[in-house]
């Protein structure tokens, strides 16, 4: 295998000229004022950039986050030189999916060389720092680089360029707005005219708008080359009838990237020797449409659910598909093409007649199983026919617009769609049940011990793992078989039963609440050393929790708890998941090391990580609300489920919040609630942002909501009714005085114009077919923890939504649960 040549460059700008000579791998170390050439002889080309920096180069500063290019915390700036420009040009890149050997010709800038307190922080740093843009600071290399590498390209850019720039960077505590603050002070003053010529501004026409900066540089041939599943390009690429130029010593030949490509079909696929040049796309001819459409969780950074690829010819205008192409990703191993029923629907006119043919010949075609890779059948199901059906407006309106004698039928307002030693840890996945023979294991290179059950027996005095007689693995499955942790939380006040017998009507209903990821920057990470001195130990840990994470490794190795030292930097937000199941891990890692007596360091993949450390508890929300006809509500009786998993971790003190935050600001004169944790097989959830509430407060909405349709009123007239409005008591005997509640209520109604905005959304609605949008208003108490002295906090918050809702929340710093403000 040959080598890879690059330049490392900590500060200035250089390039590596990538003259004749031998292959190396070049750093400039700027802090040291000189040069350091390191030389790397048969490189992996799996190797990514992100472990080399961290691993062999010892640049720690660039940090490991999700391992997919979906967090931007390992941004670096990669700068190459164009010979036929005669400039360098700087890209930010995701280190952790960018291969060091195709970093041949390049600089790579890492964080240490912009800047440091050692030597003079650079201005980015400084401002971010004095703009409070940073909390745990995780994220924050990664922003410095996406906005340095920005400003090395444009260094007076505009406010949309810097936030563009930001576009792949998440962060999980601080929130965007002091980052923002930071990005407007390199900003230049306003691009505007200064000037209303013939009374319009030029930024109100749109003549100012400058070309978005390129986030990150993706390699052509190496995404098609991969053919992966989730590619938004290959389905694009195997519609439009491209063909790939190849070259070996034998000579060069094309091949058609097609289905049998996609599918890695020898006769169709590249030879070992072969490497791809270049990709001929054809250009399109009269009366053909060619269009890509992605569904994904988000608008940027985050692979297609399902997506496609589309193309159809006319021939001569008539309106007869001459030629058709079909093609989707994410919803088999390969990118699959709907041949078959693309041959079918040629030669037929394109009017809806065609349109419910093509929907029931490619749902037949594109079949997806029950359990198929990465689930949401029924959703991908959806997709498809959703994709068609948006090409199928897209293209007969594009007909309209060519032709409107021959295409006069569509509605004219129909819209156009855009689409040390390391421990590693076995998931929940593998289940060990039998002895085991390690001796192989144990033979394998840098394998030092193998820790496992056996060896934790009679030290492991925190284990709650009770597994169900039978797999389970929803709460349904766990009622059904009456699969419970100890005890049942109950509240009630008044008398439900009788009153359901005056009410004017009785409304029931169910609510699931899915699970939810803490998906904090840093993964579950800690380092233990022992001192070797009087048994004492120190825990360098990122928790939440440190006097746990002290009391199980004391417990673990048979320790006095002050023998035990956890050392704690500033964190952010771990919402809970950096509680109890970083005590588990860190026990686990303390004793290898003194079972070893040297220093053992434990960090989780991504992937690792999410299937160990589970998340917020799925829910299940029964209600029985009675109800008068002008919406208020006297009697609710409500059933709580939730997923608690294998162990017990924080399941009762999450049930308990529910119990007590049930009726959130309403007063019920008659109120019941009962709560169970279900006992499944899943791994054991855990504490996240909100603590139980989140779940209880959605269903009892829902109830609200459910109960203001019935009657014929708008939902915020009932909240409205039902509301505390006086010095009462709450279910749990807790004194409220809802004066606040009500001025902060009528304040957010006056304030926020509420009114006259749900007019504006409901004519919106009346005239538009296809996009909707919603406004809501809900309030929120939540009342006195019973870990906590601090008063109760009320406020309304008020939340408006278009066609798909995106979260706008930002957490806090990272604790059990907080106040809503």
């Amino acid at each position: 295998m040959g080598t890879a040549r690059a330049g490392v460059q900590l500060g200035r700008s250089s390039w590596s000229s990538g003259a004749p000579g031998p292959k190396k791998l070049e750093l400039e170390h700027a802090q040291a004022s000189a040069q350091l050439s390191v030389i790397e002889k048969n490189v992996d080309p799996e190797t990514m950039l992100l472990p080399y920096l961290r691993k062999k180069l010892r640049l720690t500063g660039t940090k490991y986050g999700c391992g997919g290019g979906g967090c931007g915390a390992c941004t670096v700036m990669i700068s190459r030189y164009n010979p036929i420009t005669k400039k360098i040009r700087h890209y930010p890149a995701n280190a952790c999916l960018t291969p060091i050997c195709s970093l041949h010709g390049a600089a790579v800038t890492t964080v240490e060389g912009i800047g440091s307190t050692k030597a003079r922080i650079h201005p980015v740093q400084e401002r971010i720092a004095k703009c409070h843009g940073t909390q745990c600071g995780f994220c924050t290399p990664g922003m410095v680089m996406s906005i340095y590498t920005l400003l090395r390209n444009h260094p007076e850019p505009t406010l949309d360029q810097l936030t563009d720039a930001l576009g792949g960077n998440l962060c999980r505590c601080t929130g965007y707005r002091p980052i923002i603050d930071t990005c407007k002070t390199f900003c230049k003053t306003s691009g505007c005219c200064q000037s209303k010529e013939n009374g319009v501004c030029c930024l109100d026409q749109g003549v100012n708008g400058v070309p978005g900066f390129e986030e990150g540089k993706k390699s052509l041939g190496g995404h098609i080359v991969s053919r992966h599943l989730d590619s938004d390009l290959n389905p694009l690429l195997a519609v439009g009838n491209c063909t790939l130029n190849l070259l070996s010593k034998e000579g060069e030949r094309q091949i058609p990237l097609n289905e049998q490509f996609l599918k890695k079909c020898p006769r169709a696929d590249l030879k070992p020797e072969e490497i791809l040049v270049s990709v001929n796309i054809p250009y399109s001819r009269k009366w053909e449409f060619v269009s890509a459409f992605r569904q994904a969780q988000r608008q940027q950074n985050a692979l297609a659910i399902v997506n496609s690829g589309m193309r159809v010819f006319f021939g001569e205008g008539d309106g007869i598909i001459r030629e058709l192409s079909i093609a989707y990703g994410g919803v088999g191993p390969t990118t699959v093409c709907a041949k078959n029923s693309c041959q079918k629907l040629i030669g037929r006119p394109w009017n809806e007649e065609m349109l419910d043919a093509a929907c029931r010949l490619v749902l037949d075609e594109v079949s997806l199983p029950g359990g198929a890779p990465g689930g949401q059948v029924e959703f991908k199901r959806t997709l498809i026919v959703s994709f068609l059906f948006k090409f199928y407006l897209k293209v007969s309106q594009t007909l309209k617009t060519m032709d409107p004698v021959h295409y006069p039928g569509l509605a004219d307002k129909l819209p156009e769609k855009a689409s040390e030693s390391l421990a590693s840890a076995l998931g929940p996945n593998a289940v060990l049940r039998q002895s085991l023979d390690l001796s192989e294991a144990l033979s394998l290179p840098g394998v030092v011990d193998i820790v496992t059950e056996e060896h934790l027996r009679g030290v492991n005095s925190f284990c709650f793992v009770t597994e169900p007689e039978k797999l389970l693995g929803t709460e349904e499955e766990a009622i059904q078989h009456n699969s419970f942790f100890e005890g049942e939380w109950k509240l009630e006040c008044g008398n439900v039963d009788e009153a359901f017998k005056v009410v004017d009507q009785i409304l029931e209903g169910e609510v699931h609440v899915g699970g939810q990821e803490h998906f904090y920057m840093e993964t579950q990470s800690m380092l233990v050393v022992p001192k070797g001195e009087d048994q004492e130990i120190d825990v360098y840990v990122s928790t939440q929790f440190p006097k746990y994470v002290q009391l199980i490794v004391a417990s673990t190795l048979k320790l006095p708890a002050n023998k035990v030292m956890c050392h704690v930097k500033r964190l952010g937000g771990a919402f809970g998941g950096k509680s109890v199941k970083t005590g588990i891990m860190a026990a686990i890692t303390a004793f290898a090391a003194n079972k070893h007596g040297r220093a053992v360091r434990c960090i989780l993949e991504r992937g690792e990580d999410m299937l160990i450390t589970a998340g917020r508890h799925p829910y299940l929300g029964k209600y029985k609300a009675g109800f008068l006809k002008d919406g208020r509500i006297l009697a609710l009786d409500v059933e709580h489920y939730s997923n608690g998993g294998t162990s017990l971790d924080e399941s009762l003190l999450v049930m308990e919040q529910g119990v007590l935050k049930v009726e959130n600001a309403y007063k019920f004169p008659n109120l019941r609630c009962r709560a169970r944790a279900c006992r499944t097989n899943l791994p054991s959830n855990t504490a996240l942002r909100g603590f139980g509430f989140p779940q209880a407060g959605l269903i009892t909405e829902s109830c609200i909501t459910e109960v203001a349709a019935r009657c014929g009123l708008s939902p915020e007239k009932v909240r409205t009714i039902n509301m505390y409005n006086e010095i009462d008591q709450t279910p749990y005997k807790q004194e409220i005085n809802a004066k606040n509640l009500i001025q902060c209520w009528k304040e957010c109604m006056a304030k926020s114009s509420y009114s006259l905005r749900k007019a504006a959304v409901e004519k919106f609605n009346s005239e538009n077919y296809w996009k909707k949008k919603g406004l809501a208003i809900i309030p929120l108490k939540f009342p006195q923890r019973p870990w906590d002295t601090v008063l109760p906090v009320r406020a309304p918050i008020l939340a408006e939504y278009n066609e798909v809702p995106y979260s706008g929340a930002q957490e806090q710093p990272s604790q059990l649960a907080s106040p809503g403000i």
